[in-house]
């Protein structure tokens, strides 16, 4: 009988202690899921407040998304499309079809109104500074009276033209030879320094040409260059244009340098034939110089 009530107590003890096991282990599921009517009617007081606050809260972090993607696909759009969009509140205007600038481009500037438009430049005329009137007048006086070559090609020409002078009415000498070279010396000299005076300082100064003589830019063919050097005596450059002009400055002053020398010249080398064979000589010979400076030489 007592190990019998002994047995009981035991089977009592335990079923107590599996009781309570079971308590504890169901107490944290119970509040979790479903908590006591307390908490779940505080939770459901607030859960819509929650539920509030979230959308707010997702609501603002999609905000700047949403607003970089308007801008972003408005500008792959075209104006009629754009027209669909909806600005977003807060976000800056913007203007479609306006360019963004470019760092790798330089800025433009509108041309004043008034002002000319610059002239079209051609491809043959070189791009140099223009001379002012004091270096053409400097350039022609160091060029005829501080240079040893005015000076030889002077004597050099003289000796020329008395040497083929076929003059019977004098007695061929050394020293009639050597007086009457040194007289036509001094007559080149007189002509070529009176022409580069009209030709390469006054009248270029007037008319604001270039006097001097430019090689052809680029790279072309020899005939092309051969062309152009013999007719730079028949067109030059302007000083206020990068255009081609005539050759007022070189043709007039040949002119009137051809005219001058009838001061100076014999009375049967003077006339009107004499003159237009002075005239064509000096052409031709510039036009020789300028297809060897072309080839040959520089500027």
């Amino acid at each position: 009988m007592a190990r019998m009530i002994r047995i009981a107590e035991m089977r009592l003890a335990l079923c107590l202690v599996f009781a309570v096991a079971v308590l504890l282990l169901a107490g944290p599921s119970v509040r979790a899921y479903g908590g006591t009517q307390e908490e779940k009617s505080s939770g459901d007081e607030t859960r819509p407040r929650r539920v509030n606050e979230s959308a707010q809260t997702a609501t603002s972090e999609k905000e700047p998304l949403q607003v970089a993607y308007v801008l972003y696909d408005r500008t792959l759009t075209t104006a009629a499309e754009s027209e669909s969009f909806v600005v977003m509140p807060g976000a800056a205007p913007r203007t479609l079809g306006t360019p963004v600038p470019s760092l790798l481009q330089p800025p433009t500037y509108p041309v004043p109104a008034g002002m000319p438009a610059p002239p079209a430049k051609s491809s043959s005329v070189a791009s140099t500074a223009p001379m002012t009137v004091g270096e053409k007048f400097g350039t022609w006086f160091h060029g005829r009276f501080l240079t040893p070559g005015a000076y030889i090609g002077a004597v050099v020409n003289g000796m020329w033209k008395e040497l083929n002078d076929n003059d019977d009415f004098k007695e061929d000498t050394v020293g009639n030879y050597f007086a009457d070279s040194m007289t036509r010396a001094a007559r080149s000299f007189a002509l070529s320094t009176t022409g580069g005076f009209f030709e390469r300082a006054l009248l270029p100064s007037i008319f604001k040409q270039d006097p001097r003589y430019h090689k052809m830019p680029g790279k072309n063919s020899p005939k092309a260059r051969l062309l152009y050097a013999a007719t730079r005596v028949f067109v030059t450059q302007g000083d206020n244009c990068a255009c081609h002009q005539v050759n007022w400055s070189f043709l007039l002053g040949d002119g009137a340098t051809t005219a001058i020398a009838n001061l100076w010249e014999r009375s049967e080398r003077t006339g009107p034939w004499h003159n237009v064979r002075r005239y064509a000589t000096h052409i031709s010979l510039s036009a020789l110089g300028n297809i060897l400076r072309e080839f040959i030489s520089g500027q």
